[in-house]
């Protein structure tokens, strides 16, 4: 039904001459909320897209294991990821950078 709706709005969109991406991408999250276009993609795409870290490839990076890093998160040491997807956490770039540079200073 989703997909059926953004195709309908895409068409709309070309039929009145809208050929900016933009304006079509602003019309569809007008319509159905960023956060339910973004949850109707591929997760693995947006994930590439936007280059956001899984707290296992944060662990991976780390050099330390998966349950090391949620003991981390549990004691406040490591804070928790802040973009969701879904049902699924993920950290922006930025946040895996800083963790990963006061975890060098913590050594």
């Amino acid at each position: 039904m989703f997909q059926t709706l953004c195709s309908k709005i895409v068409q709309v969109a070309l039929h009145k001459n809208v050929n900016d991406e933009k304006q079509i991408l602003e019309q569809l999250a007008a319509h159905f909320g960023f956060e339910t276009l973004i949850a109707n993609l591929p997760q693995r795409k947006v994930c590439k897209a936007l280059k956001l870290v899984t707290p296992s490839e944060l662990a991976t990076s780390l050099g330390i294991t998966y349950d090391e890093l949620r003991w981390k998160l549990s004691t406040g040491e490591i804070p928790h990821p802040t973009f969701r997807l879904v049902r699924r956490s993920y950290y922006t770039q930025r946040e895996a950078r800083q963790i990963k540079s006061r975890c060098k200073r913590m050594k």
